[in-house]
């Protein structure tokens, strides 16, 4: 005895569901992807963000589609703040976190990275990197 099992026909694309990305998970890929750029840190916390939580800010805002350019997808506006390794050259190191951003937030979230503001905020020497032994 054989059965045979039907394949509903596909739905058409226009038809299908979406998935929407929170702005936190852009955050968060965006400060990741930064990270991963040779020379590049999280900028260190520094007055009063050291005293009520000094983590690296890192914001994203979202333009949904139907802006100024309808049908163009989900888009993201991302600001970093970061520390680059002395004496790397600043303008082509934020050049290359601003590439390698853009390629990661759009490869892991589906969004056009549309504006990318980097403020470097400090610079870090090689010693500052290493660990702190405790005696």
């Amino acid at each position: 005895m054989s059965t045979t099992t039907r394949q509903p026909p596909p739905v058409p694309d226009a038809e299908r569901g979406g998935l929407l990305v929170p702005d936190r998970v852009v955050e968060k890929v965006a400060m990741a992807a930064a990270a991963e750029v040779d020379g590049v840190h999280a900028a260190p916390a520094t007055g009063l963000r050291r005293v009520f939580g000094g983590s690296p800010r890192i914001e994203a805002s979202v333009r949904q589609p139907g802006g100024p350019d309808p049908g163009s997808g989900p888009v993201a506006e991302v600001s970093l703040e970061v520390s680059i390794r002395y004496p790397l050259p600043v303008f082509s190191t934020a050049g290359k976190v601003r590439d390698h951003v853009a390629e990661r937030v759009l490869a892991l979230t589906g969004r056009t990275v549309t504006d990318l503001r980097i403020e470097v905020t400090h610079f870090t020497h090689a010693a500052e990197l290493r660990p702190r032994r405790v005696a």
